[in-house]
């Protein structure tokens, strides 16, 4: 993720689900790079956490859509946690595997 992020790629949409091969750092590194990002799925991502995702979301800045359905560890986030991203429009979160929420 990190050579990814420092080849300068123009990524504006990026989906790693059900990825492996790639944690914490990378995906913190890409964001900090990738300012044109404004799509990522990181659906059945086995490393996020709730903490996970509360620090990414300091990184996620031009985002408009973020995907993280189907983290067993992401269990206790809701809209508060995400103010801070103005640009974002639409973000799914699959709590329980038969309760799913979607913000717009």
């Amino acid at each position: 993720m990190c050579a990814l992020a420092e080849g300068g790629l123009p990524l504006r949409e990026l989906s790693l689900d059900s990825s492996r091969g790639y944690g914490f750092r990378g995906i913190s590194c890409l964001l900090r790079k990738c300012n044109n990002l404004q799509s990522l799925d990181l659906q059945r991502t086995y490393f996020l956490n709730d903490e996970c995702v509360m620090d990414l979301s300091l990184l996620l800045g031009n985002l408009k859509i973020v995907k993280l359905s189907v983290n067993d560890k992401v269990i206790d986030l809701g809209p508060p946690n995400f103010e801070k991203i103005h640009n974002l429009k639409f973000i799914t979160l699959k709590i329980i595997y038969f309760l799913s929420y979607t913000y717009y």
